[in-house]
């Protein structure tokens, strides 16, 4: 695996005619080169700006102001299938261990043939982070964090302890994480005509519940289905950790999911 130095990405410029935002971004070759947004005629500039920001970030996690200010990432590995590829960057103090490597490509390996590796065109980068935060669902340390608007899973430090999974001790915590966040860029994905995420409500049942939950972590959920049919209490929050947590469970321990589904 290769190692190399780091390089940035940055916005070039803004401009504004006619309610008609168009950025361009320095990068010479940049295939994307510039992004159109229209707004309602009404919009006023400082909605533009605000509104194309939102947009040239999305799937630019560099862009981010979080990450901005950490600076340049300890490591940067490159990493492939033969097929597919993605980069990590960690930004932990830690050099990531030949081991830690080794179950991170076997997980890679494993998710490039899932529907033809359809999952990396949502996930192109594994991020590090350096800071441990909690989780709001579960009230304990957070492992890690999906692809939502980044292309970007981050694992947290929790996530590198070595300790077996909470869906099934069959693999370790790092590997069981991964498993997890990279499926958090299914439920958006569109299979035989309907979005994932209510082909799985649908099956499982989950509904939108009249009276709120407060998950342990203090966060509110509105759903509710047969909690029964979920691998374990993470699950239970929503439709989202219950495919993710699912998928996990059905890589590693088939045996813990309802055969009727």
């Amino acid at each position: 695996m290769e190692k190399e130095e780091t390089t940035s990405e940055q916005v070039g410029t803004i401009r504004i005619l006619n309610h008609e935002i168009i950025l361009s971004k320095a990068k010479e070759g940049d295939n994307e080169g510039v992004i159109e947004l229209f707004l309602n005629e009404g919009a006023t500039e400082d909605q533009l700006i605000s509104h194309a920001t939102r947009e040239i970030e999305k799937g630019r996690w560099w862009l981010w102001e979080y990450w901005e200010k950490k600076g340049l990432p300890k490591e940067q590995i490159e990493l492939t299938d033969g097929i597919h590829s993605l980069t990590l960057y960690n930004f932990q103090e830690m050099p990531i261990s030949d081991l830690q490597l080794e179950k991170i490509q076997g997980i890679l390996q494993v998710f490039a043939t899932i529907k033809e590796g359809i999952i990396f065109d949502e996930v192109k980068y594994i991020l590090l982070d350096d800071v441990q935060g909690m989780n709001d669902k579960s009230g304990e340390p957070t492992n890690g964090y999906g692809p939502a608007n980044s292309n970007a899973v981050t694992l947290y430090p929790n996530a590198l302890r070595d300790v077996r999974n909470r869906v099934t001790d069959k693999v370790t915590n790092l590997e069981g994480t991964l498993a997890h966040e990279m499926t958090h860029g299914f439920p958006g994905m569109i299979f035989e005509g309907e979005m994932f995420f209510n082909i799985w409500t649908k099956l499982i049942g989950w509904r939108i519940s009249e009276e709120r939950r407060v998950l342990p972590g203090g966060a509110i959920s509105i759903w509710e289905t047969d909690f029964s049919k979920c691998v374990n209490e993470y699950a239970q929050s929503d439709p989202e950790e219950d495919i993710c947590e699912s998928m996990v469970a059905r890589l590693f321990e088939p045996g813990k999911l309802d055969p009727k589904d």
